[in-house]
């Protein structure tokens, strides 16, 4: 390490600019590896501002497991909802739905939070892979309010509502549904009708909205004698 590196080391607001720009250059580990240095030599201090740039970085890193520990501290310290939200961004991805609820209720709950619309849409989503189709549906139907998620709470919408038609009509055909998860990046289940019982996969593309699901069907063959 030359002079002037271990000089940066030595001022809170060098390391953070550091961190920053390892974070803005697609280095996500090195930035955390930067203010977890700073922390344990006390140059940075263990604050909640400090620790959710820390959370950043792990979780941009797909370091999750280290990312909601320290996000958890974080918001344990701030109280923000920006924190809390990306504790249940976290939480999401690894399919952790009900802590994931808990968390965007508390993103959602602090007045000052400036991403509240997409906290719904998040919230919808979780709620439905909670298989609670009509909090859902509520959700989205207040993120229709917004100009910057009225598309995508649409499509949901729209998705729920045939959704909520395709389990009517199998339960007057005498059918059942089981939602089963399946190795990430996709969800599915299998349904009986008949004689039949079918395997069904959803996978997931990107974009948390039902247009970016794509569908598989399988019939497997006869069930019973």
């Amino acid at each position: 390490m030359c002079m002037s590196d271990r000089s940066m080391l030595n001022n809170e607001s060098q390391v953070i600019s550091l961190a920053q720009a390892m974070l803005a250059l697609d280095v996500p580990y090195k930035s955390a590896q930067i203010i977890l240095k700073g922390i344990k030599s006390k140059v940075v201090e263990e604050s909640g501002k400090n620790l959710s740039l820390l959370g950043d970085a792990f979780m941009i890193a797909k370091e999750y497991e280290q990312a909601i520990k320290v996000m958890t501290q974080a918001a344990s310290l701030t109280q923000q909802g920006k924190d809390f939200y990306k504790l249940a961004q976290i939480h999401t991805e690894r399919q952790e739905w009900k802590v994931a609820l808990k968390n965007v209720g508390e993103a959602l709950s602090d007045e000052n939070f400036k991403k509240f619309e997409d906290a719904l849409i998040l919230k919808g989503l979780i709620l439905f892979n909670l298989n609670n189709l009509e909090q859902a549906k509520l959700v989205f139907q207040e993120a229709q309010k917004f100009d910057g998620t009225k598309k995508a709470a649409k499509q949901w919408l729209d998705y729920l509502n045939g959704e909520s038609q395709r389990r009517e009509y199998m339960a007057q055909q005498g059918s059942f549904w089981l939602w089963l998860p399946i190795k990430k990046p996709s969800f599915g289940g299998f349904f009986m009708q008949g004689d039949f019982i079918y395997i069904l996969e959803l996978t997931f593309f990107g974009s948390p909205s039902p247009g970016h699901f794509g569908f598989n069907g399988l019939d497997i063959g006869f069930i019973g004698n």
